[in-house]
């Protein structure tokens, strides 16, 4: 594999992939969130950041969200998660 050059980023250090699970449309939807971290230890909260844009955020806002740490053994998934659209999901086969 090639070397990668990287334009400057504000990254401290590789944050991990977390999956974010909501209801949209009345359909569950999960979307992959890179940016993420540790908001506060009491009460337990943490933080995602999320563009305006992303079609998850109708489901998020709802309050009914679940944040997952998924493992390894499910790279694939996560990536599907992470690149495809849940509004296009019904024209995508899995």
């Amino acid at each position: 594999m090639k070397k990668v050059l990287l334009k400057p980023q504000p990254l401290i250090c590789a944050p991990p992939t977390v999956l974010v699970g909501t209801m949209v449309e009345g359909k569950p939807n999960f979307m992959a969130v890179a940016w993420c971290g540790v908001a506060n230890s009491e009460p337990p909260m943490v933080s995602a950041a999320i563009r305006p844009a992303r079609y998850s955020l109708k489901g998020i806002q709802t309050g009914e969200f679940s944040v997952n740490a998924p493992s390894v053994d499910i790279v694939k998934e996560v990536d599907y998660c992470g690149t495809v659209s849940g509004a296009k999901v019904d024209k995508v086969a899995v």
